[in-house]
């Protein structure tokens, strides 16, 4: 699936929003540049139940003001993700996450998030639950959590081989420390 310089607008305030701006599910891998969501209650979904999803490739996506989350990477009942390629993704003004990424009862393995900025969410930039070998790298990642400060990178399960290099987490861009 290949989607190219499109936008995804929600035409509802922030606490209605109950839409996806792009869900992709099972084995459809996309591949974006340039796919943008502003105001949905998830930017973009992408999830594997039983089916396994091999190298999404999103660059130069800004998934803006959802009231949720900005991209969701999960396995759902079963599924596996493996590889994926995130360049220069924006991320921000999101009610709860800028990325969170679970592992239900599949496998993520091998995301790699180059370049870009996560910023002004509502709790952590990057929430990481169950996975393996994720690298973070070259990314602004600053001012989340709304009324307390919420961690640049949460990891809140056991994973492996989490790789984070020459990132920016605290204060810049007008945004308060992470």
């Amino acid at each position: 699936v290949g989607i190219y310089y499109s936008i995804v607008l929600s035409s509802t305030v922030p606490a209605s929003q109950v839409g996806v701006g792009y869900l992709f599910r099972n084995g459809a891998a996309p591949t974006m540049y340039a796919a943008n969501t502003f105001g949905c209650r998830v930017g973009c979904h992408l999830t594997a139940t039983n089916q396994t999803m091999y190298w999404p490739e999103l660059v130069g996506c800004q998934f803006d003001t959802a009231s949720d989350t900005g991209l969701l990477i999960d396995t759902g009942i079963g599924g596996n993700i493996y590889g994926g390629s995130i360049q220069n993704l924006w991320c921000g003004t999101m009610g709860a996450y800028g990325v969170h990424i679970v592992k239900g009862s599949g496998v993520i393995d091998g995301l790699t998030f180059t370049g870009g900025r996560i910023l002004a969410n509502g709790n952590a930039g990057f929430l990481i639950e169950g996975c393996s070998n994720i690298c973070i790298s070259g990314m602004l990642i600053s001012g989340n959590g709304a009324t307390t400060v919420s961690p640049g990178i949460a990891v809140n399960a056991a994973m492996s081989g989490l790789t984070v290099t020459g990132c920016r987490i605290g204060s810049s861009s007008q945004y308060g420390p992470t």
